[in-house]
């Protein structure tokens, strides 16, 4: 779907050649992973559940697309995952600069910029990833989770959970 712009990232990472790996099934599928490079790993449709581990063992979220509302971007930082976007359309009003990190045009640099700001943002800040098994007992329901497992740094929860409640 063109709008999904996955081209600009599967060049970019081509490019850079750090790993990607790009969830769901289209009709373009055959032809993207043509123009991919070996690091980048196409999956494939995933349930629901096997969805939420992949957001919560990676390291961000890409979004390179532009979508009315875009429900991607909010189920990845809903388990903590930061977003690096294109900056037009829904994801200007859900995420921001404490959930992510915009890029203002659709070019490699552009993206590969995005990158490297988050790339610097974890080296200057020390952030180190979520714990997946905390936020997996704490996404399925638990009311004992403890928030004090995620340290509050650049990437939020509580600014996310913000924006999702004013959006109801």
């Amino acid at each position: 779907v063109p709008q999904k712009n996955i081209e600009l990232a599967i060049d970019t990472f081509n490019d850079n050649q750090m790993p990607l790996m790009i969830a769901g099934d289209g009709p373009e599928k055959k032809r993207l992973m043509a123009r991919a490079k070996q690091n980048i790993q196409f999956i494939g449709a995933m349930p629901r559940h096997s969805l939420l581990d992949l957001y919560l063992n990676c390291r961000a979220l890409v979004f390179p697309g532009v979508e009315d509302f875009g429900i991607v971007p909010v189920e990845a930082m809903a388990a903590g995952v930061p977003v690096i976007a294109y900056g037009y359309g829904g994801v200007l009003e859900s995420v921001t600069d404490k959930t992510g990190i915009f890029f203002s045009s659709k070019t490699k640099s552009d993206l590969q910029s995005a990158l490297n700001q988050f790339e610097k943002i974890i080296l200057v800040t020390g952030i180190t990833m979520p714990n997946p098994k905390h936020y997996k007992k704490h996404l399925l329901g638990s009311a004992n989770y403890d928030y004090s497992v995620r340290p509050e740094l650049v990437f939020d929860w509580k600014g996310v959970v913000s924006i999702l409640q004013q959006s109801f």
